[in-house]
């Protein structure tokens, strides 16, 4: 081959190789673009070195006298504050199966507007033994025994209505263990609020009124011009309401005790005293309204028309109908 002929063969290489390597470097990436940084489309990882997500923040409070809540609820249509807790190995003559405790819960249930009414039963509690996984309601509430020994336990059916609160004793029959959760759940077995029990931070605390029934006793009349309804007795009460621990005094009406026959669950939500025929009937009525001061207390006599039975329960009410305290009584 002629010197002339190599010499063109070497220039139009020379010509290829420059336009390749021109092409090259003016051509964009089809993976990252002169105005895209090349991390913009992957997760960007926090210090913790997880994946940063957008999540609901849920605030930890704690609730009544609790701390260390797990997994704290926000604040939904229902609040579960846990009062005061205690372990017993008995009550009284009453004790429960072996290996098993009686656990007894102060508790108060607030409604927050919710669009319905909560009808409170005893499988609207139910306690979970976090270390056995045992599930039990508060069907113990119901037991005739069981309502003897603690004085006020929250009553089943009892409604809850928009912004009501109700608070009262609830007693579980449960293997004893270190780690309890409460659930209140709905007609529909839907979990409202949940609230773990912790022993080392809870604190009974007294209770801010003390009722005291010093007698109880039911009459067919009290005289002439005082008879009950048909089908009725008349239930009449001594009592003694303490304030022992509410600064702004306690109002006694006569809507502030009721009483419910707790063999037919029939209920009366007012006494008769404010009738003149039952003030002359008794001896010492006691006249409401009157207001208690602290540290203060009112003696005297009650009565209720009501249906004859040989048990009765007594709830003591504030004046937003909340429930202070709960007593049962049995007639002889």
């Amino acid at each position: 081959m002629s010197k002339s002929i190599k010499g063109l063969i070497f220039v139009v290489a020379i010509v290829m190789v420059t336009v390749i390597l021109s092409g090259c470097t003016t051509a964009q990436s089809p993976i990252l673009s002169n105005n895209t940084n090349a991390w913009d489309h992957l997760p960007v990882a926090d210090n913790s070195g997880q994946d940063t997500v957008s999540v609901p923040i849920i605030e930890s409070t704690n609730t009544g006298n609790q701390t260390n809540i797990i997994n704290p609820q926000t604040e939904g249509s229902y609040s579960l504050i846990i009062n005061s807790v205690e372990k017993l190995t008995s009550l009284n003559n009453l004790t429960p199966r072996p290996g098993n405790v009686f656990l007894v819960l102060n508790i108060t249930i607030k409604s927050n507007e919710p669009q319905e009414k909560l009808v409170f039963t005893d499988k609207s509690i139910s306690l979970v033994n976090t270390e056995s996984h045992e599930k039990i309601d508060s069907s113990l509430n119901s037991n005739p025994k069981i309502q003897k020994e603690i004085s006020h336990l929250i009553s089943s059916p009892t409604t809850i209505y928009q912004k009501d609160t109700i608070s009262g004793m609830i007693v579980f029959g449960v293997r004893d263990s270190t780690g309890y959760r409460v659930n209140l759940i709905d007609g529909g077995k839907q979990v409202l609020s949940s609230q773990k029990i912790n022993f080392d931070n809870l604190i009974t605390s007294p209770s801010p009124i003390i009722l005291t029934i010093d007698s109880a006793k039911t009459v067919p009349y009290l005289n002439n011009e005082s008879r009950p309804s048909s089908g009725h007795v008349f239930l009449v009460l001594n009592i003694t309401v303490k304030n022992n621990d509410m600064p702004e005094g306690f109002v006694f009406t006569n809507r502030s005790i009721t009483a419910t026959n707790i063999q037919t669950n029939y209920f009366v939500d007012f006494t008769l005293n404010s009738r003149p025929a039952i003030q002359r009937g008794l001896d010492d009525p006691i006249i409401a309204p009157i207001i208690i001061q602290q540290n203060n207390a009112i003696s005297g006599q009650i009565l209720f028309g009501i249906t004859p039975s040989a048990d009765y329960r007594l709830e003591l009410l504030d004046g937003n109908k909340t429930t202070i305290l709960y007593k049962n009584i049995h007639i002889d």
